[in-house]
């Protein structure tokens, strides 16, 4: 299918303007992925889009192959703008951004305006207009919690289970040499009582240290 030049200039257009309205918005707000990333998402999306039109004859199995690349070519950049910060995980509407960007370029690629202007106008919703509705909710925060001890054999499995019944994420367990010393490494909710746990640790092992890491 060969495309007018006009069509493909329109096409490449309106890639970069959907790809810099939703880079606006991650510029404004400070975000690592902003304007230019963004719009060299969208255009590169739609630019592989159009090749894939332009490359392979309509009805053909192979017109998919190219958008398909891209689909999971973007994960990889997507997930390289994802971090860990402590107990927190940073970056990722930075990532689903870059993914529905990515959408965006596709779709116009692919001539679907109208399919992509509703992508556009709801992700801009998402970013803008929930952001304080998001900001608005009540968090729990997370403490990370490291726990050096020498455990009771026989109570081990259960304490894996305390741990679990209270809401703790274990994170990290390792035995630190031969002198039957373990390392344990939870993360622990703020409705969970340090002095709680504390009291219950005698239980499980015949000595302990906790150290305590918040958010």
């Amino acid at each position: 299918m060969n495309l007018p030049w006009w069509e493909i200039l329109l096409r490449l257009f309106l890639a970069t303007l959907a790809g810099g309205i939703v880079g606006l918005e991650r510029e404004i707000t400070g975000k690592p992925a902003g304007l230019r990333t963004m719009i060299l998402v969208s255009l590169g999306s739609g630019l592989f889009m159009i090749l894939s039109i332009t490359a392979f004859p309509s009805g053909s199995s192979d017109l998919g192959r190219i958008a398909a690349g891209v689909v999971t070519g973007i994960g990889f950049l997507g997930a390289g703008a994802i971090f860990r910060e402590g107990v927190t995980i940073r970056g990722l509407t930075t990532a689903a951004t870059i993914w529905v960007t990515c959408g965006l370029g596709l779709a116009i690629g692919a001539g679907l305006y109208l399919e992509a202007l509703f992508g556009l106008i709801f992700a801009i919703i998402a970013l803008v207009a929930l952001h304080p509705v998001e900001e608005s909710v009540p968090k729990q925060k997370l403490y990370r919690l490291s726990i050096t001890l020498n455990p009771r054999p026989e109570r081990l499995s259960d304490l894996f289970s305390y741990f679990r019944e209270i809401g703790a994420r274990i994170e990290e367990v390792e035995q630190e040499g031969a002198g039957g010393l373990w390392k344990i490494s939870l993360v622990v909710p703020s409705k969970i009582k340090i002095e709680d746990l504390l009291k219950a640790m005698p239980e499980y092992a015949g000595s302990y240290a906790i150290s305590l890491e918040q958010r």
